[in-house]
């Protein structure tokens, strides 16, 4: 049986959720509701509302390892970020870029 495809969020959908107890983050390019998470954070939830909106993955990736995911990620990941069609030629094109340095 195929997976279901994951929830898309536009950034802008990602952005209005920005308070206690409403509070989305992008962690390379997943959607992830910290709200349930909010209070058991070991930082603190005010560190999760500076970043509540946006895209955390520089941050999250500086402080964490990748043991936090594998422990969390699944309980909080509510979608994936949709991305606009120049974002996606981006990807495409750095993509590509990878391809041909690696041969």
């Amino acid at each position: 049986m195929a997976e279901e495809p994951e929830t898309q969020y536009s950034k802008e959908e990602v952005a209005k959720h920005t308070t206690d107890g409403d509070m989305w983050v992008i962690i390379d390019n997943g959607v992830y509701d910290m709200s349930p998470f909010q209070d058991q954070h070991p930082g603190g939830k005010r560190i999760l509302l500076t970043t509540a909106g946006t895209d955390a993955s520089k941050k999250y990736h500086k402080y964490h390892s990748d043991k936090a995911m594998t422990r969390y990620g699944d309980a909080l990941r509510i979608g994936v970020v949709q991305l606009s069609q120049q974002e996606k030629i981006k990807q495409k094109k750095s993509l590509f870029s990878r391809i041909l340095r690696s041969s």
